[in-house]
């Protein structure tokens, strides 16, 4: 029998909620640490190639995803927005890890692309630069407007380093 696993991801820790195919009782809460030894003793004691699991997306869904590809049967990552449009609006860390349960048990989640690990890479990079850039900007523009303030008006043609 199909095991459905919903998971709200946070920085420290790892909130869970795991429902079994065929069974009428409710599935049950799980909290695990989010580190390596958490992530292996959960993967031992609840994963297995007839487990679907559902992550919510955040920062470091992608992370997670490939950690638990290689066990789970399916995983997939779903839009936040997604999962806040179902219920009564109130949202913990339990009610989202269930909700996310049962919608990949009813067929109902949308899941977002997972990019490969290559084009994951080169989007870090990219965002990296980009910072940069506006960095050296936000330097250029302070720089012009201390000269500015010190009565050194230089035209927008010249460096400022170069003054």
């Amino acid at each position: 029998m199909r095991r459905y696993i919903g998971l709200d991801l946070h920085k420290a820790y790892v909130h869970g909620y795991v429902w079994q195919e065929g069974t009428d009782n409710k599935g049950r809460h799980l909290r695990f640490p989010s580190d390596r030894d958490g992530w292996a003793k959960f993967i031992k004691a609840h994963v297995d190639r007839d487990t679907w699991i559902a992550i919510e997306a955040t920062g470091s869904a992608f992370h997670v995803h490939d950690i638990l590809a290689p066990y789970a049967g399916k995983v997939v990552v779903v839009n936040s927005h997604q999962l806040k449009r179902y219920g009564d609006g109130r949202h913990s860390d339990k009610l989202d890890a269930e909700r996310l349960a049962h919608m990949l048990a009813l067929g109902t989640v949308k899941p977002v692309w997972v990019p490969p690990e290559e084009v994951r890479a080169l989007r870090s990079l990219l965002y990296y630069r980009q910072r940069l850039v506006g960095e050296r900007t936000r330097t250029i523009n302070r720089a012009r407007a201390i000269l500015r303030e010190a009565g050194f008006n230089i035209p927008r043609s010249l460096d400022p380093w170069r003054v």
